[in-house]
């Protein structure tokens, strides 16, 4: 392309660039689009990535709004059983946690509370970087009192 012929803007770019008859001989400026909301970058066309808690992609086009795609926002669910068995003068509890997710958690904290007769014990565990891609993943541990 040429300007005599008609000039477009890059993919991740707005703007007009029209012909002039006095020098440069062209008037008008290409610009990059800002990331769109729920993603963060330099720009468009620089590349764009999806928040925290969203999914997706985010690819420059050359037609607005000049760029193709999106960043949704993720769901987790997760579930928990406990199992206690006691032996006098011991328990043995295990707590199982199931998550499934479309995107990556930093962590998941997991609390629980055995009562036996008089004595209360909580006890907790984190599960750091836990990351799934429309999976599901279990974290177990088992604690004797």
């Amino acid at each position: 392309m040429n300007v005599v012929k008609g000039c477009e803007c890059a993919a991740g770019f707005n703007g007009t660039i029209r012909r002039s008859a006095s020098y440069p001989y062209w008037s008008g400026v290409c610009q990059e689009l800002p990331c769109p909301s729920q993603s963060s970058g330099a720009g468009v066309a620089s590349g764009c990535t999806c928040n925290q808690g969203y999914e997706g992609s985010i690819l420059p086009s050359t037609s607005p709004p000049y760029y193709d795609g999106s960043c949704l926002a993720t769901t987790t669910t997760a579930t928990a059983t406990a199992t206690t068995t006691t032996t006098a003068p011991t328990s043995t509890f295990t707590v199982t946690v199931a998550t499934s997710t479309s995107s990556t958690q930093s962590s998941i904290t997991v609390s629980s509370t055995v009562t036996q007769s008089s004595l209360t014990t909580t006890s907790s565990f984190i599960a750091s970087s836990v990351s799934s891609t429309s999976s599901t993943s279990a974290t177990t541990t088992t604690a004797s009192l």
